[in-house]
């Protein structure tokens, strides 16, 4: 996974868990403004529609924190 801001700096993600929780996540590099940053936390599902996707991406919402930083 990977976050990108305005600028186009990116953070790099790698998640271990349940696809939707509970689990944990770490930052694993980034670039730009980012290139050394540190960062990790948790997640967990907060709220997934209950609709029967017939193809295609799942969606839902997690709760996440986080403890970051930059160098």
């Amino acid at each position: 996974h990977f976050l990108a801001d305005p600028d186009g700096d990116r953070v790099f993600t790698v998640y271990s868990g349940g696809e939707s929780g509970p689990g944990v996540w770490r930052a694993t590099g980034g670039t730009g403004k980012y290139q050394r940053i540190q960062a990790e936390g948790t997640f967990e599902e907060a709220y997934r529609p209950d609709v029967a996707a017939a193809s295609g991406p799942v969606q839902y919402c997690t709760r996440e924190s986080a403890r970051w930083k930059l160098r």
